[in-house]
């Protein structure tokens, strides 16, 4: 059955307003936590289970610049890694400055058959819109 809730949620405030509750587009059904797995066995009942346990340490011994270099390399080292194809690449855009990093990082680069696009979305625009008249 529908969860005409969460399509209302969509067509009103965008995407972006899906992921403030763990609902889904059919009534009943519930997205898993970040980092989890369900696993079915019978009719037994079942319940999620964290797969992923990000392991936080502190290295005071980093400078301010040298924490930045490290973040800097890292983030382009994931984006290399997962920008290798045979074929030509497209990704989804936000406007926000996770996608904009992103971009600037894979335009940057020297990759074969690049393509990237902007998907914007109609309440971004209208928010951006309304600050640019500021």
């Amino acid at each position: 059955m529908p969860n005409w809730k969460q399509l209302q949620r969509l067509i009103v405030n965008g995407y972006r307003s899906l992921y403030r509750v763990n609902e889904t587009f059919f009534e009943g059904v519930t997205e898993l936590p970040s980092g989890s797995v369900l696993t079915l066995r019978g009719n037994t009942e079942s319940h999620p289970e964290r797969y992923w346990h990000p392991q936080i340490t502190r290295n005071n011994s980093l400078t301010f610049g040298e924490a930045v270099e490290r973040c800097r390399h890292t983030v382009i080292e994931a984006v290399r890694l997962r920008l290798r194809a045979d074929v030509p690449l497209a990704f989804c855009m936000s406007g926000g400055i996770d996608s904009n990093t992103l971009n600037i990082i894979y335009n940057l680069a020297d990759f074969v058959n690049k393509l990237a696009f902007g998907l914007v979305i109609w309440a971004a625009a209208m928010q951006n819109t309304s600050l640019s008249k500021r």
